[in-house]
Order: structure tokens, then sequence, then C-alpha cells
């Protein structure tokens, strides 16, 4: 007789997936006719070392962030670390037409195993995906700039032991509108929970 064990999870990482909208046929159908303005977007996730200050304001912020980490290398500056850099996003945004970029990874979630009369151990295990899923439509004004409406969902995985226990998997999601300008970057959120994160969007 087979006997039924606690159940706990593994993870196996896969290739990382980018997927580009602007090369879908669905995307093509959405174009608007004339000539076409086109945007290049970078956004970026911050891990910061420390809590948020909840005295800065959403600029000051923004400062101490971009004042810490070097843009280039996308690491912490030497001298005073304050935050870094995960993931970041670059893409070309066709204004009016939505953009959809879907970065993530696969782990294997094991769900349960059992143990056949002789001692052998059979593991059920399911696939589940991790990582960004970014949505952004712009539209422009008469001063030129872009009002952006942004959805962005993002899960990852946290400092458990995942051959022992389940994975911590910290998620973000949100929606926001921001104005854009070029060559300027603007915060989109700032999440002061356990790992404190905040996320940027550029218009380079």
């Amino acid at each position: 007789m087979s006997s039924t064990l606690q159940p706990w999870l593994a993870v196996v990482p896969v290739v990382m997936v980018l997927m580009n909208p602007a090369s879908a046929p669905a995307q093509e159908a959405k174009l608007p006719p004339g000539n076409l303005s086109v945007l290049q977007i970078r956004v970026t996730e911050y891990t910061l070392l420390e809590p948020i200050d909840e005295s800065l304001s959403n600029t000051e912020l923004l400062e101490k962030i971009l004042a810490t980490t070097d843009r280039r290398q996308n690491q912490p500056s030497p001298t005073k670390p304050f935050a870094l850099a995960g993931n970041v996003l670059r893409f070309t945004h066709v204004v009016g037409v939505e953009s959809t970029i879907r970065v993530g990874r696969k782990i294997n979630v094991i769900v349960g195993e059992t143990r056949d009369p002789r001692g052998t151990i059979m593991r059920n295990a399911k696939t589940e995906e991790i990582g960004t899923l970014l949505k952004l439509v712009t539209t422009p004004t008469d001063s030129g700039a872009f009002v952006a409406q942004i959805s962005y969902e993002s899960s990852e995985l946290g400092q458990s032991a995942p051959d022992s226990i389940s994975p911590d998997v910290t998620e973000l999601t949100f929606e926001s509108s921001v104005v854009l300008e070029t060559g300027k970057t603007s915060l989109l959120i700032a999440s002061n929970d356990r790992n404190p994160k905040v996320i940027t969007i550029t218009v380079e």
C-alpha cells in the first residue's frame, strides 16, 4: 500500500522569454494612419537596501535613487549604496498603440509525493511561471508630453530554501497614469513592504 507524504516544492529555472508586441499581427492591425510617433522606453525595477523614508517626496526619492545607482551599469554607487536595479525592460513603443512586454521563467512546483512498497518516492509536479508583465499605451498632449496608462505585474522568488519548503514568492501589481517627457525619468510606484521596491519609467 502506498502512502501520501507532506507536499513540498522545488524550483527549476528555465530560459527567460521576451515578447516584442510590435511584431505581432494584432499590434500591426491597430497602427494609426499617417506618420507614427515612436518612443524608446525604459522601465526599471529597483530593490531598495533600506526602508523608504516616508518624509521624502516622490521627486526627492527619485533623485536619491538615481544619484546612488550607476544608470549605465545598473549597479549601486560605491560610495552611497541605496538601491539595486533589478529587471530592466527596454522597448520601442508606438504612441497610441498598446505595447505588451512579458519577461519570465518557469518553476516546477512539487505538489506531492508517494512512496511505493519498495520505498521508491514518486514526485508529482506542476509548472508555474514567474516574471514581469507590462502593458503600456500613450496619448500625446499639446505640450509635447505623453500621458501613459500603465499596468504592471511582477513576481519573483524570495530568499527561502526551495528544496525544503515552499518558495517565498513576492508579488507587485499596480495600474498607474503618468505624464512622460523625452529624456526624463518618472516614478511609477514605491512599495515599502518587506522588500522595498521602486518602479521608474524613462523616455530615452
